[in-house]
């Protein structure tokens, strides 16, 4: 008798067990995957109501390709439609944005607790975390057997904090670009410049022979920080330009060599008035490499003379690795104070990664803007508007583009690039010493990670 109880309170206990077991594991598909964000506790998975009306609000920064069969306002015009007949019952208002206005719009909007559901940007990370849902647990699932979904520095160049903020659509490289003829006038084998890249030693090396056939060797853009970004990265700076692993003597020695190249007139002494002509004397061969040039920039004159001119890589150091500059836009999804439910950002998320897919073939084909999906490079290879030797360049110049997040958030990153600009501007007026330039930007990332106290 005694066992037979024994017995039954140990079916019973099993079976507690059992349905704790069972209501554990329901508990955990239901609420393990959560996670918090802008003051919430959120649900990827929550189903999209077939039987709700949706309205979602998107701006999106106007993108303008004079030589396109289709305007960017008319692929996502397009874009919206299908979307929309996929999700029937989500209605989309679209509105193209001033890309130079539209993030002071955007910051207004989010401190009223009233920005867009998706948010597009040409280029460039947007974090707001009070407003903002990380795109990170609805990227695509990849196990380990299978090549990434995303290029790494797609997906690098959109993360703060180990967080990805947006959907990738596509990298924005930026190059010099050259004269090949008279780069192997010069001495050198371009061939092994596109493949492998060059030092600052080879590039002053070649200024010295090519004295006197041109006016200057290199023009560069003076009035922009982003030259100064790209230097600074190919003199080993670290994962980022303005990061923490920043390397005063290794800038101190490229300003060096900058005001070498100005004194042996192989930069133009009003390196700033000339950076206003640099694409002229290219043409007229007054200049040989000038830089930097984005992918519009390279597209204008390479649809003129396709044979003469070609993309180069920036040189660096001797003992520092080249960095290739690339930078993604994407789209980018907010909520609203009056919270619209797990299940309006899950179909906002839907939405942008839409027209992440839809604008990024767009982007491809007008530009040659590399795209954000890996298995979209075949296609590029295809469809990019670049001559073969560019195309095979940029591929290989991609393998060398940042893979780390962003050390500080994007404001402060715009907060530094304004107080590193004046320096900027002086040492290119002269006034300031390479050694002296490279401690003011050093100071100037100090206080932007550490600032002092009462100070933001």
């Amino acid at each position: 008798m005694a066992r037979r109880t024994w017995l039954r309170l140990l079916v019973v206990a099993l079976g507690a067990l059992a349905a704790a077991g069972l209501a554990l594991g329901g508990w955990w598909v239901r609420f393990g995957h959560r996670f918090e964000a802008a003051g919430l506790t959120i649900d990827p998975r929550a189903r999209i109501d077939p039987e709700r009306r949706y309205q979602l609000v998107v701006w999106d920064e106007v993108i303008a390709v004079p030589w396109a069969a289709e305007t960017y306002a008319e692929v996502l015009a397009q874009a919206v439609a299908e979307f929309q007949e996929r999700w029937p019952n989500a209605e989309v208002r679209l509105s193209l944005v001033d890309p130079h206005a539209s993030q002071g719009h955007l910051a207004a909007a989010v401190a009223a607790g009233r920005p867009p559901d998706v948010y597009g940007t040409v280029r460039g990370l947007v974090v707001y975390p009070s407003h903002q849902i990380p795109a990170t647990p609805y990227l695509p699932a990849v196990s380990g057997d299978e090549p990434p979904y995303f290029q790494a520095a797609a997906l690098a160049g959109l993360t703060y904090d180990g967080a990805v903020w947006g959907w990738p659509r596509g990298l924005w490289w930026s190059v010099w670009l050259a004269n090949a003829a008279l780069l192997a006038r010069a001495g050198l084998d371009v061939e092994r410049v596109l493949s492998q890249g060059w030092t600052w030693r080879e590039f002053t090396d070649a200024a010295g022979r090519l004295s006197g056939a041109v006016n200057a060797m290199l023009v560069l853009d003076a009035t922009s920080v982003a030259t100064l970004e790209h230097l600074m990265l190919n003199a080993g700076a670290g994962g980022y330009a303005f990061d923490a692993g920043f390397n005063e003597s290794a800038l101190a020695q490229v300003a060096g060599i900058l005001r070498g190249l100005i004194e042996r007139r192989a930069i133009p002494a009003d390196a700033e008035a000339a950076s206003r002509t640099r694409l002229q004397r290219l043409f007229e061969e007054r200049a040989a490499v000038i830089g930097p040039v984005g992918p519009t920039l390279v597209q204008a004159v390479l649809r003129r003379r396709p044979e003469q001119f070609t993309p180069v890589p920036i040189p660096h150091l001797e003992n520092a690795a080249m960095v290739a500059p690339m930078e993604p836009g994407g789209y980018f999804v907010f909520r609203q104070d009056a919270y619209q439910g797990d299940d309006h950002v899950r179909l906002a998320m839907e939405l942008a990664q839409w027209l992440a897919g839809r604008t990024e073939a767009w982007l491809a084909e007008t530009l040659g803007v590399i795209p954000a999906r890996t298995d979209a490079l075949h296609a590029w290879q295809q469809l990019a508007p670049l001559d073969a030797r560019s195309k095979s360049f940029l591929a290989g110049y991609l393998q060398h583009a940042r893979t780390q997040g962003l050390t500080l958030p994007a404001e402060a990153v715009a907060g530094l690039r304004a107080r590193v600009a004046p320096h900027w501007q002086s040492f290119w007026a002269g006034s300031l010493a390479p050694e002296a330039f490279a401690a003011a930007v050093r100071r100037e990332l100090e206080q932007a990670l550490d600032p002092p106290a009462g100070q933001p």
